[in-house]
């Protein structure tokens, strides 16, 4: 396609112009963007987030540790929330280095600070990317509108406005909605901040492409990515374009998983109809509430997100697996963690260890109070539906009446039961991002002609 000189003249001059900031220095971008950030007490959390904190906490601690080689980051600015700012910036760009000295900086602000410290900095970089004073009320901050140029993908090569209006974008995908219809402002900025903190330490990791193996991959395996890499990644996503060998690279290495065989497979829609082996599951029901004798710290495992929807009966299967059992025995983390049953009558399940799956009674005995019941899974075949994002309420739905759909047009398959419920099944622990996910929706299914 051929270009006009005017209108390649025109492009070079707007690429100038978006980077000098509409003809401010960067200097004075820097102090409007903090005094924005210092003016925030109309966006501070309130205090007692400790949920909140205690995950970023986590995140802090675990610091990437497989970063390559980039260019040294060269801090220019003075105060701390200009530099990590500029550490901020600099990783959105690509520079790995950046996000490590950005995360020793997360990991003193805890150890000098403590953990409210650590969500305020979060709080900080957050701003920047997301709000700015209200025109009409100068007290005030609402969402910060970016310019239309910013949106093409090419700009984030030589703007830094672009490139937080990518994060911004990847935040709005990869943010999950509220598991229940009551939600507030401050429970919708705790997701979004979580959501941050998984990015950058993702961004901080990444050292290859995030697009599907190619003739290219081994010259982009030492390439950092940009947040416009990650954004292209989490679109492609959120279109659930299914990729049976992406999907089976998300599983977490090294856990072990129910075994099975693929009697039928539709790649394109994610769908296969497997036959499993036996197996061994405890579970506990999510609507029950702890004895009144009992004690939840007792029986129960310490959560970072005790909030979230199921996390008395995760904390609790965690508890049992961790060594809260009568045996004191501290057993193997499996995948997947499965979900089922209706709205009051719903249970969740972690997969025992392989060594328990012929012989439940051999396991450790749950502690009295904690709920936690150990059950023999009996094997067979099931019609399943892979997803990738967060397995939200509203997603879980969404997939099982696709499921359905598929399983309806099968010729030689249908559902065992008319009123069997569906079983979800998450594989990914909270750190890992929504593009790089695994999530089930499964049901059994017989032959027809033994129906």
């Amino acid at each position: 396609m051929m270009i006009s000189r005017s209108r390649f003249a025109g492009w070079c001059c707007l690429g100038l112009f978006v980077q000098q900031g509409h003809g401010f220095s960067p200097s004075s971008i820097r102090t409007a963007a903090i005094e924005r950030i210092q003016g925030r007490s109309g966006i501070s959390l309130q205090a007692g987030v400790s949920s909140t904190d205690s995950y970023l906490n986590s995140l802090s601690r675990s610091k990437p540790n497989s970063l390559s080689r980039s260019k040294p980051l060269a801090i220019t600015s003075k105060s701390p929330t200009e530099r990590r700012i500029e550490m901020l910036d600099a990783g959105l760009k690509g520079n790995r280095q950046s996000l490590s000295l950005l995360f020793d900086e997360i990991e003193s602000t805890r150890r000098r600070n403590g953990g409210k410290a650590v969500d305020e900095l979060f709080n900080d970089l957050l701003t920047v990317v997301d709000m700015e004073q209200n025109v009409e009320q100068a007290s005030s901050l609402v969402r910060k509108q970016f310019p239309w140029w910013t949106r093409f993908r090419f700009m984030g090569r030589i703007s830094k406005r672009a490139r937080r209006a990518s994060l911004q974008r990847v935040l709005n995908i990869s943010t999950p909605t509220a598991e229940e219809d009551r939600d507030d402002a401050d429970a919708a900025k705790k997701r979004r901040k979580r959501s941050l903190a998984i990015l950058l330490r993702s961004l901080a990791k990444s050292s290859s492409s995030t697009e599907d193996d190619d003739e290219d991959e081994a010259k982009n395996k030492n390439k950092p990515l940009t947040i416009m890499d990650f954004e292209k990644a989490a679109k492609r996503d959120a279109k659930l374009q299914i990729n049976p060998k992406d999907m089976s690279s998300r599983l977490p290495p090294g856990l072990e998983t129910p075994k099975y065989s693929v009697l039928v497979t539709q790649p394109k829609v994610g769908f296969e109809i497997r036959k499993y082996e036996d197996f061994a599951v405890c579970m506990v029901p999510m609507n029950q509430p702890v004895p009144v004798n009992a004690s939840a710290s007792a029986t129960d495992a310490k959560l970072s997100n005790p909030q979230l929807a199921g996390a008395g009966s995760f904390g609790a299967l965690a508890g049992y697996l961790f060594g809260k059992n009568d045996q004191s025995t501290a057993m193997k983390m499996t995948t997947p963690v499965f979900s089922n049953g209706s709205d009051d009558d719903r249970q969740m399940s972690f997969v025992m260890p392989s060594e328990y799956w012929k012989n439940i009674d051999a396991a450790p005995k749950p502690l009295e109070g904690s709920r936690v019941q150990l059950k023999k899974q009996m094997g067979g075949e099931r019609a399943v539906k892979m997803f990738g994002g967060f397995a939200t309420k509203q997603q879980v739905e969404a997939q099982t009446k696709e499921l359905m759909q598929i399983i309806a047009k099968q010729n030689e398959w249908m559902t065992a039961s008319q009123e069997e419920q569906v079983t979800s099944a998450q594989y990914n622990d909270p750190f890992t991002p929504p593009w790089k996910r695994l999530n089930e929706v499964s049901v059994p299914v017989v032959p027809l002609m033994k129906k």
